[in-house]
């Protein structure tokens, strides 16, 4: 009702006003036709009267001039002629306009005759009777077109009066209806806002609920567009219920999912804990047999045990640091690190192992101040796993190359080649995959396939990236991008960092001995028995042990030993608790604490050392760094003090 009686009034008023409008456009198309035919009548006889002017002129002077107008008379005679009929066809007056175009004919062939008898020379009378003729013709076809213009122009006011009438029409249609319109348009106004505006307050309400996750209220169907607001509304509901419903799913599975990553590393810590306890046993003991005057037979036991162990040992670090990676807790100490200085190192300690197999390994860095914003220990791994890999993956008698250079966007790229099998392109889809180790399950390398996983972790935390080419039969290149650092000049690249336990060395001529007095706070009593074995095989250094947290506290209060190793587990205090105690004593404060742990996160390494701990050692425990540590605190003691 609100829409249709607007435009019912439209539809009449438009419909009026059309109509009005046809009228007029008929009205002025025939005064146009009835102007035309006047127009055209008027011509002809104009067009007649200068061909007579002209014609007599030359019978009066005998100038041929005086034709012209005739002339162009003749050459007008047809158009105009034809302009003339189409428009007394069109308005209906073919007759008369036949009779003037008959009369016209008549007049231009006595014009004709008159003009070859004045060209001939014919005799005044006879000429006179010539125009005497023409005169009455000319009069003839006047009188003619007079009748006919009459007509014409009587027709035309009367079309113009009728114009001017259906325009005063049309123009009283268009302001009635624009009447008509308003009023039926505030007549809609009146009807919306007394009925509609109630259901779309009602639908504003149900918005507001939708939005404060309310059950909307249903109301009455309408069929409009308001029942179809309704109903995108109710689908509304729906679409919130189910996606709420999806967000909560999604919800709990990421709180499982962080609940089971947090598991997860808890896990991967005490199992670290776990299998590390037992590996310094092996380690440990394997290392002073090492020492001990052991037959070839038993050296070479001895040495697969040592192998065995350090790979494992090498295994679980590679699934710890994996760990790391995934939770994202991998913590870096980025700094500019010399390249050339860390390409070194790795080609040192890879040497025998490259060796052992005929393989060269060929060092192509000519910029020794090349340097990269790096971890310098994690660099160093990321190296060893592709030198190490280009090792196991080469053939015999190969070589390794690692080149090193500068690209124009400011980055470091290092790159490992081997003279290797190579790898498909399906294969290098895959070598970044955790425990992925292709085709070595077939063979006898060793691996967990984990190595380049973390390797590629690793690099991502550092801002850097791996990328591999290799090609099937010729070998493979591993190509490590770092950000760039300032050029360490070749003289300070690698600087002799002294031990902080280093002080001044007794002198040689010193007659009396210095007994180097080690307590070691450790529950675990194969720990204990390890460490003692080796303190006894160094001259003079003692050791005695504290199984408790508190015990060795005492122990340290009584006796003041020159060194303290401690356990970070213990069974009634944590190693933490112990360090405080020790360090809030005047009697202990000074003396220093080297923590050994199977916990070798880098959170408890950093934590400990920052609070003053002067070494932490992991375990498997490297007698040869724990020898070296001892050494320093030799040459610490001053000679003579007790």
């Amino acid at each position: 009702m609100v829409v249709a009686a607007p435009i019912l009034v439209l539809v009449l008023v438009v419909g009026l006003g059309l109509n009005l409008l046809a009228q007029e456009r008929s009205e002025r198309a025939a005064r146009i036709r009835a102007d035309a035919v006047s127009s055209s009548a008027q011509t002809i006889l104009v067009t007649a009267l200068n061909a007579e002017t002209g014609v007599r002129g030359y019978a009066a002077s005998k100038d041929p001039d005086f034709l012209q107008p005739y002339d162009r008379a003749l050459g007008q005679q047809s158009s105009q002629v034809q302009s003339l009929q189409a428009a007394a066809a069109a308005a209906s007056e073919s007759r008369q306009a036949d009779a003037i175009v008959t009369s016209l004919d008549v007049e231009f062939s006595r014009l004709d005759t008159l003009r070859e008898s004045v060209s001939k020379s014919s005799t005044p009378s006879a000429i006179d009777a010539e125009l005497q003729s023409g005169k009455q013709g000319m009069d003839t076809l006047r009188a003619q077109v007079e009748i006919l213009t009459a007509g014409e122009l009587a027709v035309s006011a009367s079309r113009n009066s009728s114009v001017a009438r259906l325009e005063g029409s049309i123009e009283a249609v268009d302001v009635s209806g624009l009447i008509l319109a308003l009023l039926a348009g505030l007549l809609g106004i009146l009807l919306f806002t007394s009925g509609i505006t109630r259901r779309l307050a009602r639908s504003v309400r149900n918005a507001e609920r939708l939005g404060r996750g309310e059950r909307i209220l249903f109301q009455q169907a309408g069929g409009d567009e308001f029942d179809g607001l309704d109903r995108a509304l109710r689908g509304a509901e729906l679409q919130l219920a189910q996606s709420s419903r999806e967000i909560s799913h999604s919800r709990d599975e990421t709180i499982e999912a962080l609940e089971a990553n947090r598991i997860k590393n808890d896990f991967m810590s005490r199992t670290s804990h776990e299998l590390r306890t037992p590996l310094n046993a092996i380690l440990g003991f394997s290392q002073l047999l090492e020492m001990s005057d052991l037959s070839e037979t038993d050296k070479d036991s001895n040495e697969q045990i040592l192998k065995a162990g350090r790979h494992l040992l090498a295994l679980i670090n590679d699934v710890l640091d994996l760990s790391r990676i995934e939770s994202k807790e991998v913590r870096l100490s980025l700094e500019p690190v010399s390249v050339v200085s860390i390409i070194s190192e790795v080609v040192d300690l890879m040497h025998p192992l490259a060796a052992d197999r005929g393989i060269r390994i060929v060092q192509r860095c000519g910029a020794q101040e090349l340097a990269a914003v790096a971890d310098r220990q994690r660099l160093k791994q990321i190296l060893l796993n592709f030198t190490s890999n280009a090792i196991k993956y080469n053939r015999e008698d190969g070589e390794i190359g690692i080149e090193c250079h500068t690209t124009d966007d400011g980055s470091v790229t290092i790159s490992v080649s081997d003279t290797g099998h190579g790898l498909s392109t399906s294969d290098l889809t895959k070598i970044f995959s955790p425990f992925e180790r292709l085709h070595a399950v077939q063979s006898d390398v060793e691996g967990a396939g984990i190595g380049l996983t973390v390797s590629a972790g690793l690099a991502a935390a550092m801002s850097g990236a791996i990328t591999v080419k290799s090609k099937l039969g010729e070998g493979s290149t591993f190509i490590l991008q770092l950000p760039r650092a300032p050029d360490i000049p070749a003289d300070i690249a690698t600087p002799a960092v002294a031990s902080p336990l280093e002080r001044a060395v007794p002198e040689a001529g010193d007659a009396k001995t210095t007994v180097l007095r080690v307590l070691y706070i450790e529950d675990n009593a194969v720990n204990v028995r390890l460490v003692e074995k080796f303190v006894s095989s160094r001259p003079a250094t003692t050791m005695e042990s504290a199984r408790l947290g508190q015990q060795g506290v005492e122990l340290a209060r009584e006796h003041h030993p020159d060194v303290i190793f401690l356990d970070l587990h213990l069974p009634d205090l944590t190693g933490d608790e112990v360090f405080e105690q020790l360090r809030a004593d005047p009697r202990t404060a000074l003396i220093p604490v080297v923590m050994i742990s199977a916990d070798a996160t880098p959170a408890s390494v950093t934590r400990l050392l920052s609070r003053g701990v002067t070494a932490y050692l992991t375990k498997p425990i490297n007698l040869a760094e724990l020898d070296d540590l001892l050494c320093g605190l030799e040459a610490a003691l001053v000679p003579g003090a007790a």
